[in-house]
């Protein structure tokens, strides 16, 4: 008889608690990108991809980084191509070639080859395809800068950058 209730009293356990539940505590994700990667299976509506992604972002937060300013070394293995776009801005895309640094931010410095002036302008990085990330190694990103004023002859590069070691 009391074998019976132990048997009776574990199904009605089981039955309480779906299996969805229980779930979770197996193969949960253990950090920001598999939340993503996990929960992004079968989502066809850019809608449901915002709110599985603030989902993920709100599991995981980020942690702030400490970035460093970058070694010339580092800022030699960024290459890329920038002009004059829609609106006036001056938008550049980008190659990371580092293997295991993260760039954050760089300082463009745009010269007017006929009067040899110059400004700087400090930028964000972002990676290719998202708004915020920052540019991880060996992959494509784009910066934006809203100039002052762009000369007709001009030419540019990265006066220095920021990012952190992976």
């Amino acid at each position: 008889m009391r074998s019976k209730l132990i048997v009776l009293s574990i199904f009605v356990v089981v039955s309480i608690f779906p299996m969805t539940a229980v779930s979770g505590w197996f193969g949960s994700p253990s950090d920001y990108d598999e939340c993503i990667l996990k929960n992004m299976k079968g989502v066809t509506s850019d809608l449901a991809a915002k709110l599985v992604r603030r989902s993920c972002i709100e599991k995981f937060p980020k942690k702030e980084r400490h970035t460093i300013e970058l070694s010339d070394q580092i800022l030699k293995k960024i290459d890329g191509k920038a002009g004059i776009r829609q609106y006036g801005d001056f938008e550049g895309q980008i190659f990371n070639g580092n293997e295991n640094w993260t760039i954050t931010s760089l300082t463009i410095r745009i010269v007017d080859n006929t009067t040899r002036n110059h400004r700087d302008y400090k930028t964000a990085v972002t990676q290719a395809g998202y708004v915020s990330s920052p540019l991880p190694p060996l992959s494509k990103g784009s910066f934006k800068i809203k100039p002052y004023d762009i000369p007709e002859d001009r030419s540019w590069f990265i006066l220095n950058g920021r990012g952190y070691k992976n």
